[in-house]
């Protein structure tokens, strides 16, 4: 069989500067059109200490839910008495532990919290009580791109959105390894948009330091790099 050709780093790099060109960093291409989409304010930082009674579950306590996997769910949140929205991560601890996810919750939530860039998602705080363990993320009104992506006509964005997103991913991207910190899951599920289309890359449960020579092949199968699975 023959090996796929990889494109070279420079390649990358001068697509990314020709774009950058054509969409310089404070422009915004027209948000794309979705139903139902509502004109949120974006999460402001929280006070120092806050606790889950500071807040309100927007969809209700049984209601919808805005996203949820193996052993957690993420819910929109407003802190009372403001108009600030969030997404609140919660996970069972009891869950984690029988998960053997103890190590990842932790780099996940180490890793985040010191994390600040525009197209990186932000953890605010994270509290606990005796059977939670909770995240106070910010809130991405149009949630994942996959699932923006299938409200598109013929399922796929025009040339032009594409690029507005694609170069938002890079800038993420590199401000992550800028810090030498690789994302190791990066797919549509885990990217974020905002009411006014800011891609934020989330889900750092799989990061890890560049410094540290790593072994595990994780990730999710259908977006993996070709090298690691060869």
């Amino acid at each position: 069989m023959q090996r796929m050709q990889l494109v070279h780093p420079a390649q990358v790099q001068q697509a990314v500067q020709a774009w950058q060109q054509m969409m310089p960093p404070t422009t915004y291409w027209p948000p794309v059109q979705t139903v139902g989409a509502k004109q949120t304010p974006r999460s402001r930082s929280p006070p120092e200490e806050v606790k889950l009674s500071d807040f309100e579950i927007l969809d209700g306590a049984g209601g919808r839910s805005l996203g949820k996997g193996s052993f957690g769910v993420v819910r929109r949140i407003r802190r009372k008495g403001t108009d600030d929205v969030y997404a609140l991560k919660t996970m069972q601890k009891m869950e984690v532990v029988s998960g053997q996810l103890v190590e990842q919750v932790e780099r996940e939530i180490q890793v985040q919290r010191n994390l600040k860039h525009e197209n990186v998602l932000r953890l605010y705080k994270h509290f606990e009580d005796e059977d939670t363990v909770y995240l106070l993320l910010e809130y991405c009104a149009k949630g994942e791109l996959y699932q923006l992506l299938r409200t598109q006509k013929g399922r796929k964005f025009n040339e032009q959105m594409s690029k507005h997103f694609f170069v938002q991913l890079v800038r993420g991207l590199k401000y992550l390894h800028s810090y030498h910190i690789v994302h190791r899951d990066l797919k549509p599920e885990n990217l974020l948009i905002t009411h006014d289309d800011v891609l934020k890359i989330g889900d750092f449960g799989w990061c890890a330091a560049t410094t540290v020579p790593r072994t595990t092949f994780c990730g999710t199968m259908d977006y993996l790099a070709p090298e690691m699975i060869q």
